[in-house]
């Protein structure tokens, strides 16, 4: 399933007009349960590692996550969320963490792939 996510965020990247190389996304919650500071098994280090190897520059944005390395390599920590939904060119919610306000998210204005199926509102929610 990782990769499919990763392909899906590369779609939503084309739909929108936007080239993998240089493209910004941000990764929401990167744990692998919601609420939780475990990283062990997540799925979110293959879906930023497959983003990565297409040119895609990924952050990430995760309460209970100080660093996140994918293929030896630390990813950016977004910690201002606001800043770094405002900058991004595509978001992905991949864990629904309850500091995230769905209805906002929907409601940036910004691609958002929901691979939770949660995100209520909005012409540019993508459902998995």
């Amino acid at each position: 399933m990782p990769g499919h996510v990763a392909q899906r965020a590369l779609g939503v990247l084309d739909d929108h007009g936007i080239e993998p190389e240089g493209a910004r996304v941000l990764l929401l919650g990167v744990t692998y349960k919601p609420d939780v500071a475990d990283i062990r098994e997540t799925p979110a280090r293959a879906v930023a590692a497959v983003l990565a190897e297409s040119g895609v520059q990924v952050s990430y944005h995760d309460p209970y996550v100080e660093h996140f390395r994918v293929g030896g390599v630390t990813l950016p920590r977004a910690t201002d969320l606001d800043k770094a939904l405002d900058t991004a060119d595509l978001v992905v919610l991949l864990q629904l963490h309850t500091c995230y306000d769905l209805g906002a998210l929907g409601r940036r204005g910004r691609p958002l792939l929901d691979t939770r199926g949660t995100v209520v509102t909005g012409r540019f929610v993508t459902p998995l």
